[in-house]
């Protein structure tokens, strides 16, 4: 629950409407960048609306610098691989590709594209998911509705997971093309 422990926005009332803030700015960034179709994260909206929420409410000392310091090593790291992979990924299939007759190529990806797709959809959904768990499970314990219990493991309830579930897979079924209209196999494999 690092997402959880970045800030301190205290409990009751006022820290639901804070967190109702944070993830209202959170839409709304990202469906103005839907609108245009502009690529965003919206981990990194979500962590910007966190901090942002958590200063506000509570000034710096909300900040815990180091859940952040987890968060931006994970997010360094993570592009830093996702780059690397991507390129190697890139010119392999470059490299192994360059004598294949290009009807062939395109029928071969055009196959990829299903896998690869399939795969980007289970780690976005991973990923996002647990991200919007934690926070419905942390409005949750803000609320009063679940003792506040982050020092042992937490079980995040099932109809969580299926709302949370739910609400990406309508989503994507509404939205996603509009950012991404043209996958391509290479990239979303890696």
């Amino acid at each position: 629950m690092t997402m959880v422990n970045m800030v301190t926005i205290g409990t009751g009332r006022e820290a639901l409407i804070t967190l109702g803030a944070v993830q209202l700015s959170v839409i709304i960034w990202v469906g103005a960048a839907w609108r245009y179709g502009i690529p965003t994260s919206s981990t990194h909206a979500l962590i910007a609306a966190l901090m942002g929420a958590g200063i506000s409410f509570n000034g710096i000392a909300a900040i815990n610098v180091p859940s952040i310091n987890k968060v931006l090593f994970g997010m360094i790291i993570a592009s830093v691989v996702g780059f690397t992979i991507s390129l190697l990924t890139t010119k392999l299939i470059a490299f192994y590709c360059r004598n294949i007759k290009r009807r062939v190529a395109d029928r071969f990806f055009s196959y990829g594209q299903i896998v690869s797709v399939s795969l980007m959809t289970l780690s976005n959904g991973a990923q996002d998911g647990q991200k919007f768990m934690g926070i419905i499970y942390f409005a949750l314990i803000i609320g009063g509705i679940y003792p506040d219990n982050m020092s042992e493991n937490i079980v995040i309830p099932v109809w969580i997971k299926m709302f949370c579930a739910l609400l990406m897979a309508v989503g994507i079924s509404v939205g996603g093309y509009r950012i991404d209209p043209y996958p391509v196999c290479r990239t979303q494999v890696s």
